[in-house]
């Protein structure tokens, strides 16, 4: 099958109703109060009992409506209940918003004996101990959370739904439907007119609402800043990394340690120019292939592929993985009317992991499956290995996977290639995924710091936001690239800045991917052994913490500037397999 099948999930829509209404009713008929009337050792115990039982249930009601909501995001009745379940959400966070200032009040010995039990929970609340505040002032941020929430999901309606950005023109004044789907695509075809009509007529399609999506980004990034200063944070930035123990000089010590690597990005990029004989680079040419690959690559031979480079993880990931593309129909795979766009993994403790995409045949689209794969994986083999309380790995560790597969499945394909123009261009491809992964989601992590530090001081507004993001471009892609002024509204696409500071994580996991695959391609089985215990140990860990203990230390930089020369010299590699006579 080419679509989920939600039936391992629940039965039928019916059976997620009768469940959704039974929650509903206990969450409001039981409340947790009444469980520490007492104050003793064993009302507690029965209160976290009770209280993570319900969270894992309300994570079942929830996932199951999200995926069905994400098939077809046009559909009123998924749309109904989505915001139903959103409702749930927001009053069982307003119920339990009382554990976490009542727990802190409580002496060392209780808090001793639910730490046996509960290690990284109340590890985690008696770190938060100076950042929490009163019963009433938490419950009254709780109840804020819906509100909070408006702009990431006005934009989500906007970009999903409401935004058509028509037809383009090809060189021979051939009209094409251009859609997130196909957008990408447009900018890897050899025709250089459609590629400029599409950048064009996408990014226009933004300006046209850029106040509104100005206003929506600025209330987004509010959210964060009245949230860290009613926590007594520092800033948004301390704020977001706090609860996962991740001191802010990671954060900095990437975007520093990118900079200073920025030659040898703008080195590529010349190279590229060059070889693709442009006398000048747009932005619109970044993303074309230096070898014109027109292989469909039907999904079936996708996955096939997928699993075999994945081989070197061992018998048992491949099994699993294998019968979940397989047997389990972890995939939807295919863009359809209303159908959410890009990729993603999702699920619950209780469900499988479920996989979106909107497969085109190309080979960006193999490297997707192995992608979301990875997160597949790695939810998977955590939930059968922690308990629900600590199975939920942290964001900063959640990219690790996906892109160990990405860097697994280019070492199969390079290993395949059968001339020196056949690895170049494998070699080429994957050095633009490195740009894009590494060097353009730490300009992204730089523009939303920028953001947040600049909120403070003075109003954000849609023509601060394009100087700014118009410089980071240039900047980042440097003399060899002529770089658009229509890329200056292109934060006013990225879903991701309604995130919490998400996208460094991209950067970051990419360096910690690269060390982990090099090193299990060359077959050391003690790192191969401490990559799986990555992945089992979810969130029973902070992250720097268990990194550091599988030889990763990520408060220096060495990790990223080890990762940035492998960048410099796959860029040299590619030069000589060019140039060979």
């Amino acid at each position: 099958m080419t679509t989920w099948n939600l039936k391992r999930f629940y039965p039928s829509f019916q059976a997620w109703v009768k469940d959704f209404v039974s929650l509903e009713k206990r969450i409001k008929k039981e409340p947790l109060k009444a469980f520490v009337k007492a104050k003793t050792t064993t009302a507690f115990f029965k209160l976290l009992k009770t209280f993570f039982t319900l969270s894992q249930h309300l994570e079942k009601v929830y996932t199951y409506i999200h995926l069905v909501h994400d098939l077809d995001l046009a559909n009123t009745s998924a749309k109904t209940q989505y915001k139903k379940i959103l409702q749930l959400v927001q009053d069982f966070e307003n119920q339990s918003a009382f554990i976490s200032p009542l727990l802190i009040k409580q002496k060392t010995p209780l808090l001793k004996a639910l730490q046996k039990r509960y290690p990284q929970f109340i590890t985690k609340l008696l770190r938060q101990k100076k950042h929490t505040l009163s019963e009433k002032e938490e419950q009254i941020l709780a109840s804020s959370s819906l509100m909070a929430a408006v702009p990431s999901q006005t934009f989500s309606v906007l970009n999903n739904v409401d935004f058509d950005f028509g037809f383009v023109l090809d060189k021979n004044k051939k009209k094409k439907r251009l859609t997130h789907g196909s957008y990408l695509a447009f900018l890897k075809n050899p025709d250089r007119t459609l590629r400029k009509h599409a950048f064009c007529a996408l990014h226009n399609t933004f300006k046209s609402m850029q106040n509104t999506l100005t206003e929506l980004l600025s209330g987004h990034v509010q959210t964060h800043l009245f949230h860290s200063k009613t926590k007594h944070f520092s800033s948004p930035l301390d704020a977001a990394l706090f609860d996962k123990k991740i001191d802010t000089s990671v954060y900095y010590n990437l975007i520093k340690s990118v900079q200073k690597a920025l030659p040898s990005l703008h080195t590529f990029l010349k190279l590229k120019r060059d070889l693709l004989s442009l006398k000048s680079m747009h932005l619109y040419d970044v993303y074309l292939p230096l070898y014109s690959n027109k292989k469909r690559y039907d999904y079936k031979d996708a996955k096939t592929c997928v699993l075999e480079a994945i081989k070197p993880l061992g018998k048992d990931y491949h099994r699993i993985l294998q019968q979940g593309l397989n047997q389990w129909d972890w995939v939807d795979v295919y863009e359809k009317k209303h159908k959410r766009s890009g990729a993603y993994s999702s699920g619950c403790y209780d469900s499988d992991p479920y996989i979106l995409l909107n497969y085109t045949h190309t080979l960006y689209d193999v490297f997707v499956l192995a992608h979301e794969g990875g997160h597949s994986m790695h939810s998977y083999l955590s939930k059968y290995t922690q308990p629900f309380d600590e199975a939920s790995y942290p964001i900063f560790l959640a990219e690790i996977a996906s892109i160990t597969n990405e860097e697994l499945l280019f070492a199969h394909l390079l290993k395949q290639a059968k001339t020196d123009k056949e690895k170049a261009a494998l070699l080429a491809m994957r050095l633009d995924d490195v740009r894009a992964t590494l060097f353009r989601q730490t300009m992204f992590a730089e523009f939303e710091l920028w953001m947040h530090e600049t909120i403070e001081a003075t109003p954000l507004t849609s023509q601060l936001l394009c100087q700014k993001y118009y410089a980071l471009n240039k900047a980042y892609f440097g003399s060899g690239v002529n770089v658009d002024q229509e890329i200056e509204i292109e934060w006013a696409r990225i879903p991701h800045f309604y995130f919490n500071f998400y996208v460094f994580n991209y950067a970051t996991s990419y360096c910690i991917a690269q060390t982990f695959a090099k090193q299990i391609l060359a077959g050391n089985e003690k790192a191969k052994k401490g990559y799986l215990t990555l992945l089992k140990s979810g969130g029973s860990k902070f992250p720097i913490d268990l990194l550091k203990e599988l030889g990763l230390d990520l408060t220096t930089s060495k990790v990223f500037d080890t990762a940035l020369k492998d960048f410099a010299k796959k860029t040299k590699e590619l030069k000589t397999l060019l140039h060979k006579k």
